[in-house]
């Protein structure tokens, strides 16, 4: 019961790269989302419940592994802790361009001489460019960088990103998970952006990448990336557009998650017992 959580976890890691064949990039985006997250929560139980169950037991050496296994998960959530709030940090230092004057509807044009384009998310979110980077595009390229960041934020994929991040805090073993979903997210904003015109979104995304390569926005999500990521986003854009997603892949995913959340409530009741027990409650005792 205690290893499951975490031989799915495995499992589905070494998988990783099959996800992106299964999924469109949109799909994609959430379902690894809600997976890392349900696998982060799970298996971070299911080795407290081990911490609290080792303690008991008699043996010196036992007793502590379980005190440091206890140690490193106060650790892993004191990080998970500050990760969130870095990111609500991040939030609201967003309103000085959420709450610019200069911003025409849901676009802000920036004076920089560095080029870059990101969206901000929150209330009264906002896409914003640089000059920079407007200046080397034309009208098709730059509309479509612009669809492109207001898919990243009517897809919220600044909170699925976020969320694999956190959950990477709680289990280093979901640490691949944030570049796959980060991926997801930009291949899923590409899409959107050539609905309209392809051809322009493909120039615009290779022009505006690799333009906005050496600019980091680690607050918010932006167009930039690593250039074999951006070469891998081309060739996408230089084929058909994804096919509808099939359905009983999803259900596969719900299926999953909700086998976590049942091993979740499991595992939480082993630690419940160990760590509070109910009066009158054996220890031994399991949904009790």
């Amino acid at each position: 019961m205690l290893a499951a959580p975490w031989l799915v976890g495995a499992v589905l890691t070494l998988w990783l790269r099959r996800w992106a064949v299964l999924f469109t990039p949109g799909w994609l985006a959430k379902a690894l989302a809600v997976t890392a997250v349900a696998l982060a929560i799970t298996t971070w139980t299911s080795a407290l419940a081990l911490a609290t169950t080792a303690i008991g037991i008699g043996s010196v050496p036992i007793r502590v592994a379980a005190v440091l296994l206890g140690a490193a998960l106060v650790w892993t959530s004191l990080s998970a802790v500050h990760h969130s709030v870095r990111v609500g940090a991040n939030l609201r230092a967003g309103r000085l361009f959420r709450d610019c004057p200069g911003r025409v509807g849901d676009v802000l044009l920036v004076d920089s001489t560095m080029p870059d384009a990101f969206a901000v998310p929150g209330r009264r979110a906002v896409v914003v460019i640089t000059s920079a980077l407007a200046s080397e595009l034309d009208d098709k390229e730059l509309s479509a960088v612009i669809e492109h960041e207001r898919a990243h934020l009517s897809g919220r994929h600044w909170l699925l990103i976020q969320a694999v991040h956190t959950a990477a805090r709680l289990n280093p073993l979901v640490h691949s998970w944030c570049a796959a979903v980060r991926f997801a997210a930009e291949r899923a904003a590409d899409e959107r952006a050539a609905a309209g015109d392809r051809g322009a979104a493909l120039r615009a995304v290779a022009r505006a990448a690799l333009l906005c390569s050496a600019t980091a926005s680690p607050a918010w999500v932006g167009i930039g990336g690593e250039s074999g990521e951006v070469m891998r986003r081309v060739h996408a854009l230089r084929r058909p557009g994804p096919r509808p997603q099939r359905r009983w892949l999803l259900a596969a995913v719900c299926a999953v998650v909700l086998a976590l959340a049942a091993n979740f409530v499991v595992i939480a009741d082993i630690a419940q017992d160990r760590i509070a027990p109910e009066r009158g409650e054996p220890a031994d005792q399991v949904l009790g």
